[in-house]
Parts: C-alpha cells; structure tokens; sequence
C-alpha cells in the first residue's frame, strides 16, 4: 500500500516515517518500535512495566498514654510554703503533668491596693487583680506519688510579711495534650507569719 499505510486498513500514527506515498510523518520512531524484513511494516512493540513504590512514610509517633491524676490534702508549714500529695493513675507506660499553685486576688481601690483575699469580693468602682504568690510544676509515671510544696514567691512573702496573715487559693492542674490543664484540685489555705519566740 502507500502513505505508510498499516495491513488491515489502520492508518498508521503521524509520528511513523513514511517511506513512500504523502506520509509527512516524523522520521523518529518511538522507543520500542521495530520494522519487519517481510512487509517492511513499522511494527509497534511497546511493553509497561508496573513496579510498586515502597511507602515512605514514616511509622506513627508513639506518645506516652494520658493517665489521670488526684491530690490529697493540703497542709501550710512554716513561711507559707503549702505541701498537697499527688497521685498519677494507671499503668507504668502512662504519665502526669501536674502543675500547683498559689494564687490571692487583689483588691485596688484609687490605685491602692485594699484587701489581699483568696477571692475577688464586690465592691463598687472596685478593680481586681490576681497574683500567683506560688507555684511548681512535676512530671509522674502511672503509679507514682509524691508529695510536693509549694513555697512562696517574692511577692508572695512581701504579702505575707505586710499583712501577717493570707487567705491563698490553692489550684492544682493537669496538662492534658493541646486542650486547656484540667483543675483536680481546688481549695482555700490560710498563710501566716511565723512568730518569732521571745526569749
């Protein structure tokens, strides 16, 4: 036949060279084509291969299993260092973040400050201001306990040494991943000033 014309009828690609006829195709073959000594045919073979990816992504991240907490009593020693026993829950392979601490509430009044309590009271054209007098961080395995104290800050023995006596809010919390600490515990401690013996 002419034109670079395939047996059967088919018309051959544009990008076969045609040797004789109007073929106006281009003279590369693609790779894995191949002519035939008997019809001198351009004749197609072009084989896939299918090879599968290894995954590269790497296995998750293990993080430590969330164990939950308590807190016993607390109980005030001497210069207001409070002292609270916590408790981390569950198994070995479980943890707690868990974070004390001392807080008064302010009262101001003009600029000047009025009262120091454990909570803010209502008082007209009154402004409120909260100040951490204490505070201590641990991390426990599930299972463990230890008591922790919790001593006062410089500004939280100022407070006590001006006003003798503090009515402190002791809040323990707990880290729980991204989320906001979750509060175990939360109670009233009464600060004093140790009195010094008289001889």
């Amino acid at each position: 036949g002419g034109g670079g014309a395939w047996s059967g009828g088919l018309s051959a690609p544009s990008v076969w060279g045609g040797g004789g006829g109007g073929g106006a195709g281009a003279s590369l073959l693609p790779q894995g084509a191949s002519t035939t000594a008997d019809s001198g045919q351009p004749m197609l073979a072009i084989g896939y291969v299918m090879s599968a990816t290894p995954s590269t992504q790497p296995p998750p991240a293990t993080t430590a299993a969330q164990a939950s907490a308590s807190a016993g009593a607390a109980s005030v020693g001497g210069g207001g260092a409070v002292s609270v026993t916590l408790s981390c829950d569950g198994s070995a392979a479980g943890s707690c973040q868990l974070t004390a601490a001392l807080s008064v509430t302010e009262t101001i009044v003009s600029g000047h400050v009025t009262a120091v309590a454990a909570r803010a009271a209502r008082r007209p054209k009154a402004a409120h201001r909260t100040v951490t007098i204490g505070q201590t961080s641990v991390t426990l395995s599930g299972g463990q306990q230890r008591a922790v104290t919790v001593s006062l800050n410089v500004r939280g023995r100022q407070l006590l040494a001006t006003h003798r006596k503090l009515k402190a809010r002791l809040v323990v919390t707990q880290s729980v991943g991204a989320g906001p600490p979750s509060t175990i515990k939360s109670a009233t401690v009464s600060l004093s000033l140790a009195s010094k013996r008289r001889r």
